[in-house]
């Protein structure tokens, strides 16, 4: 799993592609499983995975990109 420093300027230059493709944050303060989904129509989730049980889980948070920075972003998802 490739893992990249979510920058706003890096955020902002993500173009879409034909499938939904998640960039993981390794920025030192991204909470682990944090990071970014973008679907073929453009839209950019925030995202964190996280396990209960053994059992992979994700949730999107309440705001996408642009409206939440990545700063904003991994404030909220810690």
């Amino acid at each position: 799993m490739a893992k990249y420093t979510l920058t706003d300027g890096f955020v902002k230059k993500i173009q879409p592609e034909e499938r939904t493709r998640i960039y993981f944050d390794d920025h030192k303060d991204a909470p682990k499983g944090f990071g970014l989904r973008v679907t073929p129509a453009g839209y950019k989730a925030w995202i964190l995975n996280y396990y209960v049980r053994g059992r992979e889980r994700r949730l999107t948070l309440d705001k996408g990109y642009p409206a939440w920075g990545p700063k904003k972003a991994r404030e909220e998802a810690s």
